[in-house]
């Protein structure tokens, strides 16, 4: 993505010089894939920047909240925000998930969330929030999307493939099934490193299966890939 401070989307910037979680392919890809035949209310949770949250806005001509635990990175998204013509039916709250009360039901529910359980931490209280599940465990998020989701709403969310059964577990405790997913390589002959889901409350659907890879080789892109993000990406 380039190491400026900035990142010039087609119809939006996202200014990401002091947030804790940087423009990246998780959240553009989880921004183009999440999906709502007709959303009324739309929650970004850990909007960071403002990235999927603006992807949103851009998508549906609808109410989008976004609910950011940070404080620097939701006045971040906030600036971001008011630079855009979606300021009107678009805010950008500084909560964590777990205090954040909403008098209305999300149709679609999206969350590149924290999924790092261990390992080294950033110093920097912003980064490490962004990226550990210290303050977000599944969970937390689960059990918040089960008590605000509607009944035929969607919660979509990006991971990494290992943690696929995790999720899944605390996902069936909260009465929320997968109904789509999507399993994404970086190279068209590698691993499978992150999985697109999109979770809901009917447990009677087949699930759809699909598969997608990022790169031909470096910097050509898959046509799946240039398709999903075409809207976004200046250079699609």
């Amino acid at each position: 993505m380039g190491r400026n401070n900035f990142f010039q989307f087609k119809q939006f910037k996202i200014v990401h010089e002091l947030s804790g979680m940087k423009v990246g392919t998780d959240g553009v890809l989880l921004g183009a894939w999440a999906s709502h035949p007709n959303p009324k209310n739309i929650l970004d949770i850990g909007a960071g920047s403002g990235l999927m949250t603006l992807m949103m806005a851009q998508r549906y001509d609808t109410k989008i909240t976004g609910v950011e635990i940070d404080q620097i990175a939701s006045k971040e998204a906030n600036k971001n925000l008011l630079s855009t013509s979606w300021s009107d039916r678009v805010e950008i709250l500084n909560y964590p998930i777990q205090q954040y009360r909403s008098e209305k039901y999300f149709d679609l529910i999206v969350s590149n969330p924290p999924f790092f359980n261990n390992g080294p931490k950033s110093p920097s209280s912003s980064r490490k929030n962004a990226r550990h599940t210290d303050t977000l465990s599944f969970t937390d998020l689960l059990s918040f999307v089960s008590s605000n989701l509607n009944n035929e709403g969607v919660f979509c969310l990006i991971l990494p493939f290992e943690q696929l059964q995790a999720i899944t577990e605390e996902a069936k405790k909260q009465g929320l099934y997968i109904q789509k997913i999507c399993y994404v390589r970086p190279k068209k002959d590698g691993d499978i490193k992150r999985i697109l889901v999109s979770f809901g409350f009917d447990n009677t659907r087949e699930i759809i299966e699909t598969y997608m890879y990022i790169e031909k080789t470096r910097h050509v892109y898959s046509e799946e890939y240039k398709k999903l993000t075409k809207d976004f990406y200046l250079n699609m």
